[in-house]
């Protein structure tokens, strides 16, 4: 416990790090939080079958960008990833509360939801390339990932909790709005991160044939 705790202290006295894991907690609470949210209202609409419809086409849209968002990193400037992706979950999930509370027709509740899902797959890969970036040794990356380790699990406990106390009380678009303020706090913390230039930006640009190339790669590997 004490060396879990020196650790945490050492990521916390860099205002950096301290920035990147306090946009981390609120995503990961946002990630589950607004997934529980989204399948209680299709559940209270369509039952179990709507529910698993919902959570498929939340899943397969996230699962073809997953690709593209690996390789973000490696072509464009890793903090501005970060940053434009935080500021995308946040206004897509800010319009689907809108369309929640505002009763909006299904198809647009479930288009806004799926893609905040799909915005939400960006961010792990990215905070992945942006880390070794804003670290100064081995052992501050070393920090800095156990630390995103256990908020990341923490995250899985917290989002859902939240969630079920605002369902307790209030509609599915309550979370969506409470966790797109928390996702729009997120990138403003992502906005004043104070990082070389030189060193968050790829040495050599991958482009986006390459892109498709290394994915479709890596599903011919798995074929054979």
């Amino acid at each position: 416990m004490r060396e879990r705790l020196r650790v945490f202290a050492a990521v916390f006295r860099d205002p950096n790090l301290l920035r990147i894991e306090l946009a981390y907690a609120g995503f990961c609470m946002t990630e589950f939080a607004t997934w529980v949210a989204i399948l209680v209202f299709a559940y209270h609409r369509g039952g179990a079958t709507m529910a698993g419809f919902v959570a498929m086409i939340q899943l397969v849209p996230s699962a073809i960008v997953a690709p593209l968002a690996s390789y973000s990193g490696d072509r464009f400037r890793r903090d501005r990833v970060l940053f434009v992706d935080c500021v995308v979950q946040a206004v897509s999930l800010l319009v689907t509360a809108a369309a929640l509370l505002a009763g909006a027709p299904i198809p647009v509740i479930y288009g806004t939801a799926t893609i905040a899902a799909a915005s939400l797959t960006f961010t792990r890969p990215a905070m992945g390339s942006l880390l070794p970036s804003v670290t100064k040794t081995p052992e501050d990356l070393t920090a800095a990932n156990v630390a995103l380790g256990v908020i990341g699990n923490a995250g899985i406990f917290v989002g859902p909790f939240l969630a079920g106390l605002i369902l307790a009380f209030f509609e599915p678009g309550a979370v969506f709005a409470v966790f797109g303020v928390i996702t729009a706090i997120g990138a403003s913390l992502t906005r004043r991160l104070k990082v070389d230039p030189a060193a968050v930006t790829p040495k050599e640009r991958i482009e986006a044939e390459a892109v498709w190339k290394e994915t479709l790669a890596g599903f011919r590997v798995l074929r054979r």
